[in-house]
């Protein structure tokens, strides 16, 4: 069960996801099809309604060409 707190860290990793795809010109089924789910799972994972693996968000640093600090500075 999720408390309040990581809810709330669900929704900003979400964000924060949604602002550096976009900042790639990619869609959600562009980032989807590079890490082998669904467009709907991106879509959950970035309005904060799913939790994801740390294999999937290893994938999505790799499909977006980023380091890891760049999505998780300021989150935590």
């Amino acid at each position: 069960m999720l408390i309040n707190q990581d809810r709330e860290f669900l929704v900003r990793f979400g964000d924060k996801l949604r602002q550096i795809r976009k900042s790639k010109n990619m869609t959600q089924e562009e980032l989807a099809e590079k890490i082998g789910v669904s467009q709907v799972q991106v879509a959950r994972i970035e309005n904060g309604r799913q939790n994801t693996s740390v294999i999937y968000v290893k994938s999505v640093i790799e499909a977006l060409d980023i380091q890891a600090n760049e999505i998780f500075n300021d989150l935590l």
